[in-house]
């Protein structure tokens, strides 16, 4: 439904990449988050964002450029100090303002810490004490560890308190790489407080995780317990101390495994956009491996840069645990949108499966036209056999038999809701159709339920396996579901799914009627084009790296253009096989729907920047003079048939927001007259 640079298909259709529109997210205005949630006694007493003139002062004075400063003076006990945020705009900036700040503080590394592209100084104040106070009240505790240990330990219990942690000499390290029989890059060390005893936890980063067995083996020699050493991969984790019990707590204390599979999911990230496929799936589990091999990956990651732009930076990092699985979101900024690296792994730490999808920011908000009180939600399945697919039916309450829709989406993997960003524009149309007394059935698409699968199978698949088989899958369900009037069963297709519409009715005559929404009727790679020109335009001025890539598209759509069975292609152009593109050639949608007997309804948003007017128009050409057909446009909706405010650029996607209850209505009382 929603691509940024390679338009409305791409190699999303086949490997669960959705490429958000969204601009580059800003940074948060102020530092807020970092001051809430204060443990008792302390208190943010006052708080200011520094003025861009005295910002450019102390940028001068510390001899590095800050994008942002803000003094927020916290009290404690009495007690008062100033706590200092420094937003820079690079690395390199940043340890520049780091390095000064520590200077005048004599060195003293507890009056400052430094994370990614901030600096946080703890100032006016004498006391080191409170300046360590303050750093645990606002949880910055962990900005203590070493590089390495922060690899691994991602939480500090309650009663703990790190005294100290470093990084040995590259000579420490080998002298005791030897003693152990295993080659080391990393050895840290942290040494913890806990409940007046001293507890050291020592990290091994080793060459390979056939080094890091070693020096497990030989560590384990020397301990009384096995819960003393912990080996993940090449890493190696040994506790030293007398208290067993305490080891066998500190994994879990210290979310050791967590901050392992954290890691894991970050280094993928960075192995790709260092290029280094190879690297990159060197944790897959078998299957990953099969089906995303190192060069199949490098295929998804250029195309999702052309979609998104280069890769910026990642931005953080979180964990859910879904369907018995853990998986680590990696927020990841691209150039042109904020998208997340979904990482699953199994029970063995190896990467189950990778996905990326738009990074959440904002959350969804139910409309205000959904009753939930008048209809009820079930589970059901889509078609049988190895591509069946789950679904959900909402069905009125009351006394039936009831008219029915089944929502088609758009192109990409697309969830039951059709969901980009915060939105869920299937879910809107569900609950506010059922409120009305219409049963919607809406289901997962194919290429999101079954994207591995689909991804080794790429070759020969067209709109077919995409999306039409479904849809008539979703026909023959309804009209044998107890409830709903078999010769009053609709279908609703939006963008291309609004497209491939009349393909669907031909292939049924039990459809009792069609509803496109945003469907084009011109060539495909035509749309693509002009919605990445568009977008382009949005720019400014292109770089020349941006020209070289769309001088790559404009030549793979010439491609398009000259594929016949006697010419396909070798590869994928604009990430779809030759079979897809063949399957669409001559494809007229608008003159195969002026063949269908149907009653028809065409609905368009006039700002929306992905189906043009002229696709519209087109439906009205070809329609003209069927009284059985209304068409309708709405001068102030996006693509989403959302309410936008001036030209839509697809950022607003990224903004919580419902399908208009206009259109609600309208589709409502349209299927109630047939």
């Amino acid at each position: 439904m929603v691509r940024r640079i390679i338009g409305i298909t791409g190699i999303g259709l086949w490997l669960g990449l959705i490429a958000s529109t969204a601009g580059l997210q800003a940074k948060a205005n102020g530092n807020e988050q970092m001051f809430k949630n204060l443990p008792e006694g302390w208190k943010v007493e006052k708080s200011i964002i520094v003025s861009k003139e005295q910002t450019g002062v102390i940028s001068s004075r510390l001899g590095g450029e800050i994008s942002k400063l803000t003094n927020t003076i916290l009290s404690f006990k009495g007690q008062q100090l100033q706590v200092n945020v420094i937003q820079c705009p690079t690395n390199e900036q940043t340890e520049k303002v780091y390095k000064a700040i520590l200077q005048a503080h004599n060195g003293v590394a507890d009056y400052a810490l430094r994370d990614k592209d901030l600096v946080v100084e703890f100032a006016q104040c004498n006391d080191v004490k409170l300046a360590i106070q303050a750093r645990r009240a606002l949880g910055l505790e962990l900005t203590r560890l070493d590089s390495v240990a922060r690899k691994l330990i991602r939480k500090i219990p309650t009663g703990w308190q790190i005294e100290n942690s470093f990084i040995a000499s590259p000579e420490q390290t080998d002298a005791v790489g030897k003693k152990l029989g295993g080659r080391i890059k990393n050895l840290s060390n942290t040494i913890f407080s806990v409940q007046g005893k001293q507890f050291q936890v020592n990290v091994f980063d080793c060459t390979t995780p056939e080094e890091a067995g070693k020096i497990t083996n030989n560590i384990l020699k020397m301990k009384a317990d096995p819960a003393f050493c912990l080996q993940l991969n090449s890493l190696v984790v040994e506790f030293v101390g007398s208290d067993v019990e305490l080891a066998k707590k500190a994994v879990d204390e210290l979310g050791i495994r967590h901050g392992f599979i954290e890691t894991l999911a970050e280094d993928l990230v960075k192995a790709l956009a260092n290029r280094n496929y190879e690297k990159a799936v060197e944790n897959f589990d078998s299957t990953m491996k099969q089906v995303l091999p190192a060069e199949k990956l490098k295929q998804v990651w250029e195309s999702l840069i052309a979609q998104s732009g280069a890769f910026v930076e990642q931005r953080g990092v979180r964990e859910e645990k879904i369907l018995g699985y853990n998986v680590i979101f990696v927020t990841c900024q691209f150039e042109k949108s904020v998208l997340d690296a979904k990482v699953v792994f199994n029970n063995k730490e190896q990467i189950a499966g990778l996905f990326f999808v738009p990074g959440q920011v904002a959350q969804y908000r139910s409309p205000g036209y959904a009753k939930p009180g008048l209809f009820q939600e079930r589970d059901v399945v889509v078609g049988a056999g190895e591509w069946k697919l789950p679904g959900t039916l909402l069905m009125p309450t009351g006394k039936g038999p009831f008219p029915a829709l089944i929502l088609v989406h758009g192109s990409g993997p697309h969830d039951r809701d059709e969901s980009i960003g915060p939105n869920k524009p299937f879910r809107d149309m569900a609950w506010g159709l059922a409120s009305q007394g219409i049963a919607v059935l809406r289901y997962e698409k194919r290429t999101k339920q079954y994207a591995a699968r689909l991804a080794v199978l790429i070759e020969g698949i067209t709109v077919n396996e995409e999306t039409i088989t479904d849809a008539l899958e979703a026909v023959s369900l309804l009209r044998g579901t107890e409830g709903i009037d078999p010769n009053r069963v609709f279908i609703l297709g939006h963008s291309l799914g609004g497209t491939l519409l009349p393909r669907i009715g031909t292939g049924s005559p039990n459809i009792a009627g069609f509803i496109v929404m945003a469907g084009i009727t011109r060539p495909l790679e035509d749309v693509m084009l002009e919605q990445i020109l568009y977008q382009a335009s949005l720019t400014g001025e292109l770089s020349a790296d941006d020209k070289s890539k769309l001088e790559e598209v404009k030549r793979q759509i010439a491609a398009v253009k000259k594929l016949s069975k006697e010419n396909p292609s070798k590869g994928l152009l604009m990430g779809a096989p030759t079979s897809y593109w063949l399957d669409l050639k001559g494809y007229n949608p608008a003159a195969v729907a002026k063949t269908l007997k149907q009653p028809m309804l065409v609905l368009q948003g006039e700002r929306d920047c992905q189906t043009a007017m002229d696709d519209f128009n087109e439906w009205r050409k070809a329609l003209s003079g069927r009284k059985d057909v209304t068409l309708k446009s709405y001068p102030t909706l996006n693509h989403l048939f959302m309410e936008v405010q001036g030209k839509s650029t697809g950022a607003e996607y990224e903004q919580t927001g419902n399908v208009a209850e206009v259109v609600i209505g309208d589709i409502a009382g349209w299927i109630k007259q047939h």
